[in-house]
């Protein structure tokens, strides 16, 4: 993909496209003065906006375009204005950090003036150092794209320390970027501490919906700074990665009662968390279909439909969390409450409906109906038996005004169904009435 479409640029430059190989999906040149890539940047080709710039293919991604970066002075001060008067360059990365540190001081100012002229750049990704990025080249590097902060859209640190000193430069660059959506923090040794120090700053981003945390050592306490900032009404993420980060049932469970009162994300990462065990999951399951009571199993979590490979792929051992999480997958939230109420409910508890006496059993009967045949899996015997269990839920809380109700009651079930709902009331009243004496004689110890 890559290479088609850097033939044309390519064949400008006068380079033989024989020459190129042609399964490769980076495309890679050496950095002199003849630089086709450095090229392409002078002349603003369009082809160039996905631009690497350094000597680590682990960090590379399909579709971008790799130079090497250059040790001539001369060469890297042309390489800092060309950034910085071209306007096609929208992800620019720098892999190798280090690198950086070691090149002339003046040739490296000639590089950061230009990104800091750029307005074209939405992504910055620095990957690679030794140190804390709060270090050398890597400060220089926040330092120039702090300039036009409020064009990014995301954010991305690889591989790069963001203990000590790092933590208040990261969280003041963050707190400039203003629109970012997606922040990757990937590899980068941070632990509680580190996070707990970076929160305010995220929650700054309120455009912010992805943030990738994963292969760090946050840990249970790193998993109470998560919860802090999923808790806050400015939080609006949508995906949170947390894949390799030392998380227990402990942290498991603050994530879970966190997300009790979060009805905006959807996807949380747990992969590689081999500290969470049944009851870590169990937290989640809860949280997804709460079966204390009908009320519970309404309010909770509808919105959380992905926990990672780690879940899907042990269906057997976590059944009625998988079915809950594919269920949030709808968007149809109404649909999927009452899913779960007819799954995971014999009988439904509609003592608070008491209050309005006799007038709400027609509805709520034909709640039972419409929610019955909308739920996969109910047997219409299971279904019957809850609509009894209602019945005499009511009976048995007004008695004396069941013979007061006549057919006019329950039109909202239509013509029809109102004459048998009232033909079922009329019939089932002195079986009703025996019951309900069997059962006070059964409670008094007479039988």
């Amino acid at each position: 993909m890559a290479l088609a479409r850097l033939l044309t640029p390519l064949q400008k430059l006068g380079l033989c496209a024989s020459s190129i190989d042609s399964s490769a999906e980076i495309i890679a040149f050496d950095a002199d003065e003849h630089d086709p890539v450095l090229q392409l940047i002078e002349e603003d080709d369009e082809w160039i906006q996905n631009l690497r710039i350094g000597s680590n293919s682990s960090c590379t991604e399909s579709g971008q375009i790799e130079m090497e970066l250059p040790r001539n002075c001369s060469v890297l001060a042309r390489l800092g204005e060309a950034i910085g008067r071209n306007e096609m360059i929208r992800t620019l990365c720098f892999d190798s950090l280090r690198d950086l540190s070691t090149i002339d001081a003046e040739a490296l100012q000639a590089l950061i003036d230009g990104i800091k002229r750029n307005k074209s750049i939405k992504k910055p990704v620095l990957w690679g150092c030794d140190r804390d990025i709060s270090d050398g080249a890597g400060y220089e590097l926040l330092e120039a794209f702090r300039e036009n902060a409020l064009n990014f859209s995301r954010f991305e640190i690889w591989r790069c320390g963001l203990g000590g000193e790092a933590v208040p430069v990261v969280a003041s660059f963050l707190e400039k970027c203003a629109n970012l959506e997606k922040i990757r923090f990937t590899s980068c040794r941070m632990g509680h501490s580190e996070l707990r120090g970076l929160v305010s700053s995220i929650l700054k981003c309120n455009q912010l919906y992805d943030l990738n945390l994963d292969f760090n050592t946050l840990g249970g306490l790193g998993c109470e700074a998560i919860a802090t900032m999923l808790k806050d009404p400015r939080c609006n993420l949508r995906i949170l990665r947390l894949r390799n980060n030392n998380i227990d049932d402990e942290g498991a469970i603050v994530l879970a009662n966190a997300l009790s009162t979060n009805d905006k994300l959807e996807e949380l990462h747990l992969d590689g968390n081999g500290g969470i065990t049944r009851a870590g999951w169990s937290a989640f399951s809860q949280l997804l279909c709460d079966e204390t009571s009908t009320n519970a199993t309404h309010m909770s979590n509808h919105t959380l439909n992905n926990l990672g490979d780690i879940i899907s792929l042990n269906y057997r051992e976590f059944p009625r969390l998988v079915s809950s999480l594919q269920l949030n997958e709808s968007h149809d939230k109404s649909s999927v409450r009452t899913t779960k109420i007819m799954q995971s409910r014999a009988n439904l508890d509609v003592k608070p409906l008491f209050q309005w006496d006799l007038k709400l059993l027609p509805f709520v009967v034909n709640w039972i109906d419409n929610a019955a045949s909308r739920t996969e899996n109910k047997e219409a015997s299971d279904v019957a038996s809850m609509k009894l269990s209602v019945i005499y839920q009511f009976i048995q809380s007004h008695p004396p005004q069941v013979g007061c109700v006549d057919a006019k009651s329950y039109h909202c079930l239509g013509n029809e169904d109102s004459k048998v709902m009232h033909q079922i009331m009329v019939q089932a009243m002195p079986a009703m009435a025996i019951f309900m004496l069997f059962g006070a004689a059964k409670t008094s110890g007479l039988v």
